[in-house]
């Protein structure tokens, strides 16, 4: 069973890991020095009765780059 240090520095290794509950698209990442997994966007409206998806799921590291220290 692995202890806090190894699970904390497992999770800091993410890759592009597809979770199931996630939209289609979104994956999760991590680094070292990001411990923020979810970093992508999917724009949404309002149609009439519901909400629904629009565009290509947007991946705000691209589009806006990373957190400023």
């Amino acid at each position: 069973m692995p202890d806090q240090e190894g699970m904390r520095d497992a999770v800091r290794n993410l890759k592009d890991v597809k979770v199931d509950m996630l939209l289609p698209g979104v994956t999760l990442s991590t680094g070292p020095d990001d411990a923020f997994p979810i970093e992508t966007m999917q724009l949404m409206r309002f149609e009439g009765e519901r909400w629904q998806l629009f565009g290509e799921p947007v991946d705000t590291r691209k589009e806006f780059g990373p957190l400023a220290k």
